[in-house]
């Protein structure tokens, strides 16, 4: 049954007008468009006592609290830092590469 349990930002608020003239507040998850959707047609009145009575107007209120902000995905790692083998490889491959542009504009 724990499961069924929902946040607080997820429940919104109504304040609903009822056939005897008061006015009281229900909730309903924030899916449904109106508290009469969530199967709240008739109230039991707080005021006077009297059961099911019928909703006649609604509006909404809000959330009962506001969602937690989202949070920032962590930045990424540092890059990993090359080893010394790593950059005599690099250092080969451009030098290789140098020789290789200095002969195309000799020749």
């Amino acid at each position: 049954m724990q499961s069924f349990k929902k946040a607080d930002h997820e429940i919104m608020r109504w304040r609903v007008r009822l056939y005897c003239g008061h006015i009281i507040e229900t909730e309903a998850h924030y899916t449904y468009t109106d508290p009469l959707s969530a199967g709240a047609n008739g109230r039991r009145c707080t005021e006077c006592g009297e059961d099911r009575q019928t909703i006649v107007a609604f509006e909404p209120i809000g959330l009962r609290c506001e969602p937690p902000e989202a949070t920032e995905p962590p930045p990424p790692p540092p890059p990993k830092k090359p080893t010394r083998a790593d950059l005599e490889r690099r250092v080969k491959t451009l030098e290789k590469e140098n020789e290789r542009l200095r002969a195309k504009l000799s020749g």
